[in-house]
């Protein structure tokens, strides 16, 4: 493995945990709106429900369209790295244990 595949494959999996913790801090955004937003609803009046239930601004296509658009910008993030790498030479001192 070259200088420069090594630290391509660091940048990729690297991006990519950051990108997957993104989505757990997503669904833990989630988690919490969803139980405090059922508290608000369990405590409305009948009559106010549906006004309640209106105003839920992340419901699941939300979230969903939040997902792709981090999952987008990961993945953008890595084809970029990518291709500025492809200008790079890279090259270490130390020889890597294969």
């Amino acid at each position: 493995m070259t200088g420069s595949e090594y630290l391509n494959d660091r940048v990729r999996i690297n991006t990519s945990d950051l990108f997957k913790r993104m989505l757990e801090l997503l669904e833990d955004i989630k988690h919490e709106h969803d139980r405090n937003f059922n508290k608000l609803y369990d405590s409305a009046p009948d009559s106010f429900k549906p006004v309640v239930k209106q105003a839920n601004y992340l419901d699941d296509n939300q979230v969903a369209w939040l997902r792709k658009r981090i999952l987008d910008m990961g993945n953008e993030s890595i084809r970029k790295t990518a291709s500025e790498m492809d200008m790079v030479r890279v090259e270490f001192y130390h020889k890597f244990k294969q």
